[in-house]
């Protein structure tokens, strides 16, 4: 960690150890200094939330589905179904 204040937290990078700062850093914004009014606030807050699903959809839910090797999804074996155990090390009269 950086720095001793927990609200504050980020941890040590190797970018810190080559340019002395994180390589993507946020700006800070200092949002009192803009007067915005409840209409143009609501459509902005509107545009972060579109944008937030949309990432979180394309980003994290592709990860989330599963791709099976065949074309369709063999059963996993159940406790007293028959099954064939090979071992790869073993020589084929074995």
């Amino acid at each position: 960690m950086l720095n001793n204040d927990p609200e504050e937290a980020s941890p040590l990078t190797p970018s810190h150890v080559l340019i002395g700062e994180p390589l993507v850093t946020v700006p800070e914004i200092n949002y009192t200094e803009y007067k915005m009014g409840s209409l143009k606030r609501w459509q902005y807050n509107q545009a972060m939330l579109q944008n937030f699903w949309r990432r979180w959809s394309n980003e994290y839910l592709t990860h989330l589905v599963q791709r099976y090797k065949w074309a369709h999804k063999v059963p996993e074996p159940k406790i007293g179904d028959l099954v064939l155990v090979k071992e790869n090390d073993l020589p084929p009269t074995k």
